[in-house]
């Protein structure tokens, strides 16, 4: 009685063991995707850091150009700082990722074009113009800078996969322990 007693107190352990190694298993692969779907939405949020930055300075050249007799300031490659005129203040553009000096605006009295470039991305640009045509390659560079910032701004991502394989085979190597055990204690003697 007293054996039988202890083996099922063992059984009991060699299960909640079982259990627990598959709950962390399993939540050890849940955070690699949940890492990876955060993951790719903070460049596309720095980027949009510069293209709103941009957003700013044309409206402010819409506001100029309703007051002047729809002509635009003539301005040439000012920088972002160099605003003055538009009302723009040299710190008005200032973010955490772009600076005044990440704008450029060249403008004629009929046209104007707006320049973001990303130095912290090899140089990324973004430009619009009065028409709102949009160009650049800000797109390609935020999946770029994804990819090589992954693991740097994740570092959890590998330990979690390598965590979850040790467990899983953890689990496996327990299961089969416990059915070994389960088959020496029913054969007879």
């Amino acid at each position: 009685m007293n054996d039988s007693r202890s083996e099922r107190h063992s059984r009991l352990t060699l299960s909640r063991v079982k259990v627990a190694l598959l709950i962390l298993a399993i939540c050890a692969l849940l955070a690699i995707p949940l890492l990876g779907l955060y993951g790719g939405h903070v460049p596309a949020g720095v980027f949009s850091e510069g293209m709103a930055g941009a957003g700013s300075i044309r409206t402010a050249l819409r506001i100029y150009r309703e007051g002047h007799n729809n002509t635009y300031p003539i301005l040439t490659a000012v920088d972002g700082a160099g605003l003055g005129v538009l009302g723009i203040g040299a710190s008005d553009l200032n973010g955490m990722y772009f600076t005044p000096a990440n704008y450029k605006v060249a403008s004629t009295a009929t046209t104007y074009m707006i320049t973001v470039t990303a130095t912290f991305a090899g140089g990324a640009t973004y430009t619009i113009d009065e028409k709102g045509n949009e160009g650049g390659n800000f797109e390609e560079a935020s999946k770029r800078y994804w990819r090589e910032h992954t693991y740097t701004t994740y570092p959890f991502a590998v330990p979690c996969s390598v965590l979850a394989i040790i467990l899983a085979t953890a689990g496996i190597v327990v299961s089969v322990a416990d059915a070994r055990r389960k088959s020496a204690v029913q054969r007879p003697h």
